[in-house]
């Protein structure tokens, strides 16, 4: 399972560590082996991303996030589910909430290994987001989308574009951005 977050700026900040459970409401534990280093005090929008390997097909996991300042406190996000499902189809599904107005899930499976570009486009057909351009694994994969452009920036509410591509396969839905 691929984890990835983004920070758009940020204050005091050590680094990261991921916690997971396999409920809701259980015990989370730590399952990075060490730290990921934070950008300490940064204005720059900064992509972090680790991958767990340790899960099972046809298994829910949960997963907080935790940033960690200089001080050694802990602030944690989450939790998000995550359930690991072997595909054998590629499939979009409609994104949730939709419309939306901070973040929206988009969620598609993969039924072989590709190269898959994933990108968010205006009604003009203007890339206005580049989510993924790299290979993957057969799977599910969730990817959440905070309505801001490739620059960090936050874009007016409209109606958006969401397309993936993988070998021969393309699809594209649409999407509603309140601001």
């Amino acid at each position: 399972i691929l984890i990835e977050w983004t920070t758009q700026s940020e204050h005091e900040n050590l680094g990261f560590v991921i916690y997971r459970s396999p409920t809701a409401t259980g015990e989370f534990e730590p399952i990075t082996p060490d730290l990921i280093m934070g950008a300490g005090t940064s204005q720059s929008r900064h992509q972090y991303q680790y991958e767990d390997f340790a899960v099972l097909e046809d298994n829910t996991y949960y997963y907080k996030l935790a940033d960690v300042d200089f001080r050694g406190r802990l602030t944690f996000h989450g939790p998000i589910k995550v359930t690991l499902k072997k595909t054998e189809i590629f499939s979009l599904s409609a994104n949730f909430p939709n419309p939306f107005n901070s973040n929206t899930n988009l969620v598609f499976s993969l039924a072989k290994r590709g190269k898959v570009r994933f990108f968010i486009q205006n009604l003009k057909g203007q890339t206005v987001r580049a989510l993924l351009d790299r290979t993957l694994s057969a799977g599910s994969y969730e990817v959440i989308w905070d309505g801001r452009d490739d620059r960090g920036m936050a874009l007016p509410s409209g109606f958006y574009l969401y397309t993936i591509i993988c070998d021969q396969w393309r699809e594209t839905r649409s999407l509603q951005l309140i601001r």
